[in-house]
């Protein structure tokens, strides 16, 4: 039986027409979708996002989902249950790790199913930016001077506060850091420096390495390395 997969041109034709508002879609043979764009908030601070794309068996076939394939590892997919009957809905539940990715993430969910039938449908989310780091690379060329580069890093966030506790340099003295708390210029948060001047200043520019500066902040209180800067000698 031949595959069926809802182009991309397409789709993105359906986003400008306003196409995708209508309330279900015939994705192929036997399976209805309630929409092909799935659209889920999410929260500053926020470390993964569900979201789940629910469905309908039309016709007189039990169905299974069979795989369910997504654009990156970031994104998971899983059908909440083992086949579907005739008449009867389901869904398939989406997680996005969040990770050090910001700004809008789309991401394309490729469903197949038992009758050998595939389609893509979409999620898709927008991470907002915590804190902007320029530049997000630092380099020096071997043998130059081991003199100081600043990276600014600029807090974005008006309805919480966030501050820089500390940095973490891999390989462990690579590199020294030095953080420099700048002047508050929004006012919101006097507290609170609105912008950090980041110092960083190569050990030795002798011999080539690159690390990997994690910046440690007091929000989000998680784990996740969201704030990095990349230097280098080369």
């Amino acid at each position: 039986m031949q595959k069926r997969l809802f182009p991309l041109f397409l789709f993105t034709a359906a986003v400008a027409a306003g196409a995708l508002a209508a309330p279900t879609v015939v994705l192929g043979a036997g399976v209805v979708f309630d929409a092909v764009l799935i659209s889920v908030p999410c929260k500053a601070g926020q470390t993964e996002v569900r979201a789940e794309i629910p469905f309908r068996v039309v016709g007189g076939e039990t169905l299974r989902v069979t795989s369910i394939k997504t654009g990156c590892d970031c994104t998971s997919g899983e059908a909440d249950a083992a086949s579907y009957a005739p008449g009867t809905r389901g869904k398939i539940k989406i997680v996005f790790t969040v990770g050090e990715r910001i700004g809008l993430q789309r991401k394309t969910i490729t469903i197949k199913t038992s009758d050998g039938r595939e389609q893509a449908v979409f999620f898709q989310t927008t991470v907002p930016v915590i804190m902007q780091l320029t530049p997000a690379f630092v380099l020096w060329r071997k043998g130059s001077a081991a003199e100081a580069k600043v990276v600014r890093a600029k807090v974005m966030l008006r309805e919480k506060t966030v501050r820089v506790l500390g940095a973490k340099v891999t390989p462990a003295g690579a590199f020294a850091v030095e953080i420099q708390p700048q002047a508050n210029a929004s006012g919101k948060h006097p507290e609170q420096p609105h912008e950090y001047a980041i110092k960083i200043t190569p050990r030795s520019t002798a011999v080539p390495v690159t690390a990997r500066i994690v910046l440690e902040t007091d929000f989000p209180a998680d784990k996740t390395e969201r704030f990095v800067v990349v230097a280098a000698v080369k």
